[in-house]
């Protein structure tokens, strides 16, 4: 009964912890007050507690994540620059600020990340259920939000572009478990509201991604990690920013039909026009980019979007071929993470669905103040052997109790 009492009240300090990292994005318009005090002020001293207990441990251990330190050195790059410019610097800091908070609970539960891992999962599973809840009341949204023009599709989770931020990480989470056999009917059930939603809020980028890693896992493509693996993930969502990116001045017609057939972009008047845009600033300040400018700033640029809708070119613009290059050796650590580990079901679950983010931010970035579970997926490439080796102990502690 006592460990019992233990294990309960390991969890309660982990949802606690874990929660103010992440909130509903819509919550800031549906109830500013809660928003403001959840995931601003208790947020603030959250990120502070976690902190502290980083530093205590890293006094007594001497010992930091790489991951972290390469994700540290890309943000110093990033605030710095935008301090060169006098840009948004709270924003900036936003911008990453509680994904270093996860990431620094990794390194803090480094003995039970397979709790971490089931917090954060069933944290996001309630995020999108109660959400798919409000879209079946709501079908047409439930408040208005937007800069210069007006966006109607809005939920719990904001608007419908916000949902692959909780979406795609509850199905990384959700199919890590399947493949440790540590559940099935519940984290399937996850997965099926992932896609519902995904559908019922016409966000096609996420159907698309979400449809991928089907592909990939209902053929068991994963299983041939020889092939499909990091490093060929990797290439291949290099060569499609390449060829997408290049497509304002070549006419290949199967990309016009994906972007305006299948994911229902209008490039003449958005995606295109963004990415020429964009381009055209980078080439005047290509070795540093701008900094994390004003949103003023950018809806002036585009007309109605506060960025350029393409991972690569945003980080471009913001820190120009200095911070691009902070982003590629941090992407080369965690392929080379995974590679090594690429024989592991957790691997290869970590790698596809890292692999369908490259694809989603073709035309999407990830680079958001709610991309903290996003951040995730990357850091548990550190982490593969001792989530299997705790959810095997998991599995066989079960077992034995029944």
């Amino acid at each position: 009964m006592k460990e019992k009492n233990v294990i309960c009240l390991s969890y309660i300090k982990l949802f606690i912890l874990i929660v103010p990292l992440l909130g509903p994005e819509g919550l800031k318009t549906l109830s500013p007050v809660t928003y403001c005090v959840f995931f601003k002020i208790f947020k603030l001293l959250d990120l502070s507690f976690i902190i502290f207990l980083f530093i205590r441990k890293y006094l007594k251990h001497k010992k930091v994540s790489p991951f972290l330190v390469l994700f540290l050195v890309m943000i110093g790059i990033n605030v710095g620059l935008t301090v060169l410019y006098h840009g948004a610097v709270y924003e900036c800091l936003n911008v990453y600020i509680c994904s270093v908070g996860m990431i620094m609970l990794l390194n803090l539960y480094e003995e039970d990340i397979y709790k971490v891992l089931d917090v954060a999962f069933f944290y996001l599973s309630f995020l999108l259920i109660a959400n798919l809840f409000f879209i079946l009341l709501f079908p047409k949204g439930m408040y208005h939000s937007g800069g210069p023009e007006s966006y109607t599709l809005n939920w719990l989770l904001g608007y419908k572009s916000s949902l692959q931020y909780y979406a795609l990480p509850a199905y990384c989470l959700g199919m890590i478990r399947i493949k440790n056999n540590i559940g099935k009917l519940v984290e399937s059930a996850v997965i099926i509201v992932c896609h519902l939603s995904a559908v019922l809020a016409d966000n096609r980028m996420l159907i698309v991604g979400l449809l991928l890693l089907d592909i990939i896992f209902l053929t068991r493509m994963n299983q041939l990690y020889n092939i499909f693996n990091a490093a060929f993930y990797g290439v291949a969502a290099v060569g499609a920013n390449i060829t997408l990116l290049l497509f304002p001045y070549n006419n290949i017609h199967i990309i016009s039909f994906i972007l305006t057939d299948v994911l229902n972009k209008n490039l003449e008047n958005s995606r295109g026009r963004m990415w020429n845009v964009t381009m055209e600033w980078i080439k005047k300040s290509w070795m540093i980019g701008y900094g994390n400018t004003q949103s003023s700033i950018r809806y002036e640029m585009y007309g109605r979007w506060p960025h350029s809708h393409n991972q690569i070119l945003e980080l471009l613009f913001q820190g120009g071929v200095v911070l691009l290059i902070a982003y590629i050796i941090l992407n080369i650590y965690v392929i080379w993470n995974l590679m090594k580990h690429r024989s592991r079901a957790t691997a290869q679950v970590l790698a596809a669905c890292i692999f369908s983010l490259y694809i989603m931010t073709c035309v999407e970035i990830f680079t958001r103040y709610i991309g903290t579970m996003l951040w995730l997926l990357f850091a548990l490439s550190e982490y593969i052997p001792q989530i299997e080796e705790q959810y095997d102990r998991l599995r066989s502690t079960l077992r034995k109790k029944t």
